[in-house]
Order: structure tokens, then sequence, then C-alpha cells
């Protein structure tokens, strides 16, 4: 499955995803974003960088490339941007039913460019460009599209933040989250004939971790806990003490020969 693949491409590198990662996706049907189609950005992401991709093929006009490589297609600006915002989705839960997106699978296929960013980690609100977008309810998105057709005609690069029902994991909430996805870009396909870009993206409630690396068939990594990490440190600390009673042990020293005290004194 193409979804797998995409969410999953460093897992083929022997990696394990933290559970807090999130996904990120960005496709255009038709523009060329300089990414090509169905690419990989397999290192560790901040979300403001999937903000300021979404800035540079807006706004980078003089053929600058923004972060994961995307650009500002050589005819300009897309009409419009779809930003799916969507609380628990994590790499990790998409990577148990990756299956379940269909929409977004056919769409990564299709797509003239399309980009998979799987670990993005970090929380807390994106900065100025998603904040001033117009936003509106996932359910009410294509409601509030069909009103608004001149988001598909002013020749502005106008953005809409979509925000979707939380996935919590289960193949059945994925199953909605892709369905309204399909939905909605269908569309937008339709009324801006192709010239769109699509960010969907999960929001997370705190930090991630750092991605561990393992074997992909062998043991579950060991996780330094805090009471683990308080038991190297005594540990370690009592080593240090041994270690400095066993040398100051070792290194008395006597002398060779003892005077006779006995003759020392008749002597004198």
């Amino acid at each position: 499955m193409v979804a797998r693949g995409v969410v999953l491409g460093v897992a083929s590198l022997a990696s394990t995803a933290s559970a807090n990662y999130a996904p990120a996706w960005f496709w255009s049907e038709k523009l060329d974003l300089g990414v090509g189609r169905n690419a990989h950005h397999k290192s560790e992401a901040h979300p403001g960088e999937v903000e300021r991709g979404l800035y540079a093929i807006q706004t980078y006009a003089d053929g600058s490339v923004g972060p994961f490589g995307l650009k500002q297609p050589a005819g300009g600006a897309p009409e419009i941007s779809l930003v799916f915002s969507c609380p628990g989705l994590e790499t990790e839960r998409v990577r148990k039913n990756a299956d379940a997106l269909d929409h977004l699978e056919r769409l990564l296929k299709v797509s003239k460019s399309s980009l998979s960013v799987p670990f993005t980690s970090g929380a807390g609100p994106m900065s100025t460009l998603f904040h001033v977008a117009a936003t509106v309810e996932g359910h009410e998105a294509s409601a509030y599209l069909e009103s608004h057709q001149e988001l598909f005609k002013n020749k502005s690069p106008d953005v809409v933040v979509v925000q979707m029902p939380k996935a919590d994991g289960e193949l059945a909430s994925l199953q909605t989250v892709d369905d309204l996805v399909g939905e909605i870009m269908k569309a937008v396909s339709a009324h801006s004939e192709g010239n769109y870009v699509a960010v969907l993206t999960g929001t997370q409630s705190k930090m991630a971790g750092r991605r561990q690396l393992q074997a992909a068939d062998g043991p579950a990594p060991l996780k330094i806990t805090r009471d683990l990490l308080t038991a190297l440190l005594i540990g370690l600390f009592l080593f240090v003490i041994f270690m400095s009673g066993f040398c100051c042990l070792f290194s008395l020293q006597t002398p060779r020969k003892f005077e006779d005290v006995s003759k020392a004194t008749a002597e004198h």
C-alpha cells in the first residue's frame, strides 16, 4: 500500500517510530512542487517546517527552495491551499491501520507532486500563516467551499484550515478522516481544476521522544525511565566510592625492614 509505504518509509530502514510522532503529507494534483511523486522526508521535522513548506509554495516566487525541497510551481502560487489538521493522528497509529487510508493513497498516486513526512515532532500552535487562515470544521468544509466560490477564482493563494475529527487510532476513526478528506478533495479538485495544494497533518499534545533505531525483527528498545536512570546514577556513585577506596587500600606502603627499638634505646 502506498499509504503504508509513505508513512513508514523509514521502517524499511530499520526504524521504529515513537508513539508521539505525527505524520504529514503534501500533495498537488497538477502542480510541480519540486519534490516529485511519493517523495519521502525521512528525518525528524518540526511542525513549523510544515507551515514553512506551504509558505514556500505560496511566496517563494524567485525559485528558491523551502523546507523538504518544496518550492513554488513555475506557473505561480496555487489558487487555494487546504490544510487538514487532525488531532490524534500519530505515525504509530497510522502504521497499524494504514489500510484505512484508501482515499489518501489514491491522491498520493495520481498527484503530480506528493510528499510524506512521517516523523514530525514537537507540540504547540504553528505560527502566523495557519493562524490567520480561514478555519472550518471538517463536516462543514464542503458546504463552506461551495458557498465561497471566490476562493477558486480570485488569483490569490488562499489558505483554508480544516479541523478534522480526532483520530483515536482505531480503524473506524481513520476511515472517517480518510472519507472526509476524499469528499472535500473531490470538490476542491473540480472547482480549482487541480490548481491546489493540500496538507494533511497530525497535531500533538506533547513533545515526541527521539526516534529509536533497531533491527526490524529485533527486540524492543529499552526505554530509560526516571527510576531506571536514578538507579544507574546511584550505581555509578557507589562504583566511584568503591574504586576510590580500592585504590587507596592498595596504594598503602610500609618500610622494607623495621629497626630494633630496644637496641636503639640501649645505644642512647
